[in-house]
């Protein structure tokens, strides 16, 4: 059903990937980052007519995503992420947006944080004209523990919400125009808030003996 031409062929550093993930996480006490990167050698493709394009992934805990991603919003920049009983964000990405994410960005929008259950099934998928430029054929895919890369999804047309891949599974691992960014919490501070916790708990339990 799809003949992507692929347009260019590019390699990525990983060790610049993890060294920036490293700084991101040291230097701010709240901090969005893309959930998915590619860091080896990935191919540029167009699908040659209007889809609607992503990929699927399975939440590993409850997450809150706070930003949505596109790789190339140049002409159409629509981005949705939903599940099976519907809509859950969406956003209309264009170039002026902000760029995020290393060795390979993505043009990234805010959104109004949106929580994502544990162990469920999610879909991003992004508009994409005949000629949006996807990433396809990526290696050395690496998502955050939080989420479990399922697959590809793609369907004909612009505006749909697709939970299948109708171009066979030919162009794995893709279709890497859409992505999303989620809210990471400063490190140490959940253990201050166990922390503090605990010493409540021990001053009432102290109080009910007296």
């Amino acid at each position: 059903m799809f003949n992507i031409r692929k347009i260019s062929a590019s390699a990525a550093s990983l060790g610049a990937s993890l060294l920036l993930s490293a700084i991101t996480v040291t230097a701010t006490a709240q901090q969005t980052t893309p959930v998915l990167e590619v860091t080896g050698s990935y191919g540029e493709g167009q699908f040659g007519q209007n889809v609607s394009a992503g990929w699927s992934f399975t939440t590993n805990q409850r997450i809150t995503v706070d930003a949505l991603d596109a790789f190339d919003p140049s002409i159409t920049g629509d981005v949705r992420l939903y599940d099976a009983s519907g809509l859950i964000a969406s956003a209309t990405l264009t170039t002026s947006d902000i760029q995020v994410g290393s060795p390979v960005p993505f043009y990234s929008q805010s959104i109004t944080p949106v929580y994502l259950q544990n162990h469920h099934t999610y879909y991003i998928v992004q508009d994409m004209s005949a000629l949006t430029n996807t990433l396809i054929f990526a290696s050395g895919l690496v998502t955050h523990p939080y989420i479990t890369y399922n697959g590809s999804i793609v369907e004909p047309l612009l505006g749909l919400d697709p939970t299948i891949d109708a171009s066979s599974g030919d162009y794995l691992p893709a279709f890497f125009g859409p992505n999303f960014n989620i809210h990471l919490p400063e490190p140490g501070l959940t253990g201050l808030l166990i922390s503090s916790g605990i010493t409540g708990l021990l001053c009432i339990r102290r109080r009910r003996r007296v």
